[in-house]
Order: structure tokens, then sequence, then C-alpha cells
């Protein structure tokens, strides 16, 4: 191994699946002083033992020694990630990945042979529920982003992923805190669409209840970094301890420039070169009526909280207050009173 990760600097971006960290995952990883991991944390194509998806272990004192020294040896890079084959990849990339390797293995091998690296990153919305405990073993900081449940359940419809909401109803002390108001039989009991909106709730929920005791947990509304990327890439540069480049700041404005085709590329889970001027239309538009209407009654009790109003991505004052706390100076319902289309990246 070339590079030495006790000493490095450790980043994490999570938040719920589909909200953007793919794209800010692969701009804080462009200098050559970052390594960057793929989901380590999700049992589909991650660290062996890990098994449970969405593990929550609230504090370091609940883990068993086992779990503990797991982890003692990821921080140190003494793992291996498992190759995923997801049901939607293409002939190629089924092919490649069985024979070869998955992106998510090939990001270790370079991490352990990068003499540069100094800062390690964790790209992993799957490990939303551990990003305090992650930031109790090793000193971290965190961008957790947030997406307003529309357009978030609009992109899981756009792909046809079928979500589930039993891993979370798996762990007893998750459920009790954050899926309290679950009132149906089961997890299989809801829809794919239901599940992802109580997805979309608990783990914004998590999020915003772990900010107020994390200094270092940065909370980004994706609406926000979708009207503004440069703006707010350039704030987590200085947040990461990075060097904001020419090069940044090209790869950012080339992929999000109204330049860009306004729609993603059929069955593209990560299609990241997008004007980003219509994504939330797009994305929220893919949903009937009734679809709109149950996911908003889901997640209702903290997106009235979030949003001025529902159906619309523009932030309430006590939203704004809480997703842009960190961007001094703006005013991220400006757009709106202008005529803007605040809009999103990934899609």
């Amino acid at each position: 191994m070339l590079t030495e990760p006790e000493r490095h600097r450790w980043l994490l971006i999570t938040g719920a699946p589909r909200s953007g960290t793919t794209f800010l995952g692969n701009v804080l990883s462009l200098p050559r002083e970052v390594n960057s991991l793929l989901e380590p944390f999700n049992p589909h194509g991650g660290i062996p033992w890990v098994k449970q998806r969405y593990l929550y272990v609230p504090r370091a004192a609940e883990l068993t020694t086992e779990q503990r020294a797991h982890f003692e040896d990821f921080f140190r890079y003494r793992f291996v990630q498992r190759t995923y084959v997801h049901r939607g990849d293409s002939s190629w990339a089924r092919w490649r990945k069985r024979i070869l390797f998955g992106s998510n293995v090939l990001a270790v091998w370079r991490a352990k042979l990068n003499p540069w690296a100094k800062v390690t990153l964790i790209k992993d919305p799957i490990a939303v529920f551990l990003t305090e405990l992650l930031a109790e073993l090793r000193p971290l900081v965190t961008f957790a982003l947030v997406r307003h449940p529309l357009s978030y359940v609009g992109s899981l419809k756009r792909l046809n992923w079928d979500f589930r909401v039993t891993p979370l109803l798996e762990q007893p002390v998750l459920r009790e805190r954050y899926l309290f108001d679950f009132d149906a039989e089961d997890g299989q009991s809801v829809s794919s669409l239901e599940a992802a909106a109580w997805t979309w709730l608990a783990v914004n929920r998590y999020l915003l209840d772990a900010a107020e005791r994390q200094p270092a947990l940065h909370l980004l509304s994706h609406e926000v970094l979708s009207e503004q990327p440069l703006s707010a890439t350039r704030f987590c540069y200085e947040r990461a301890g990075l060097n904001w480049t020419p090069r940044v700041e090209r790869y950012v404005h080339g992929r999000t420039n109204s330049a860009n085709k306004p729609k993603p590329r059929q069955g593209v889970a990560h299609d990241l070169r997008r004007s980003s001027k219509d994504i939330f239309t797009e994305s929220a538009g893919l949903l009937d009526a009734r679809e709109r209407d149950r996911v908003l009654a889901i997640t209702e009790p903290l997106s009235r909280r979030l949003y001025a109003r529902l159906d619309k991505p523009e932030l309430s004052v006590e939203g704004a207050a809480l997703l842009t706390r960190d961007f001094a100076g703006r005013s991220p319902t400006a757009g709106a009173a202008q005529g803007a289309r605040p809009s999103g990246i990934e899609a």
C-alpha cells in the first residue's frame, strides 16, 4: 500500500439515494490527493461483513468488539469490497463486472496505490444512518444532501427502482426514532413509491436531528446546489480543505450549464452532463396526481417545515435556515422571487 490512511483527513458525502451524492462525490474527488471510496457500507457491493442495509448504530459505545475491529480495519484500508451487478446494468456492464471488477472495487485498489493521497472521501448514501458514528470514530467533515420528496421519488420512478422500507423497520431503535408514525402492517404491504417516501422521511429526520449535534455536518439543499452549482461546490471545497482550481470549475460548469440536454438518457442512472434548469420539473413531473398526493401525505411531517409549498422546491424560512445555514450571505429563495426555476443535478 502506497498511502497512509491513518494520516488522512476524512470526508463523507451522504443523503438519501438519488439526492445528488454521485455528482458531488465526483466533484470532490477530482484532486489527486483525494481517495474516493464508493458505497463501502452497501451490503450489495460493499464490505462483506456489512449485512444490514441502512445500518444504524447511534454511538460507538454500542459497537460490539467485532464491529469496532471491522471499523478500525476500514479506516486503515484493511478491507475489500464485493462487485455488485445491478439488474439495471447493460449486458456489457454485467460482463465487465463479472470478468473484471466493478467501479467500487477498483476504487479501493486506486486508493491503496495513490501515493499523493491526503484525504479519503466516503461516498455512500447507504451509510447515512452511520453519519454520527463515523464522525465519533474519526474526525469527519460530512456533506449531506436533501432533495425535495417529489423530485426524489420521481427520480426513482424513472429508473423503475423497487424500493423497500423493510431494512429500516428491521431495526427497532431506528424505527422508534425516525419512523414512529409508519402506519402500515409491515414493509411488504406498502408500494415501492410509498416505501421511497417513507425512506425519504426517515433519512431526513435523522439528518436534521444529527446536524443539531454535529457541527461538521453540512446539510445541503439539492435544489440550491442545482441552482448555483459553482458557488455551492466551491463552498464544499473550502469546507473540505481542498484547493479550488480552474479544472474543477470547468468540470462543474461543463456538466451543469444550460447548453446541455434537459433530459437524462433512457435507463442511465447517473447522467451527470445535464442542463440543471429543468430537472426538478422533469423528475416531479413523472408522478401522476395520485402519486404526488400520496408522496406529499407521507412526507408532510417534515417537508412542510422545509418548503414554502409542498409541491414546489422553494425553501421556507425554516428550510433555508436548516439547509443553507453555511452559505453566508445567500438568499436561497431569491430565485423564486425573480421568476427563476430552481432545479436538480441528479434525476
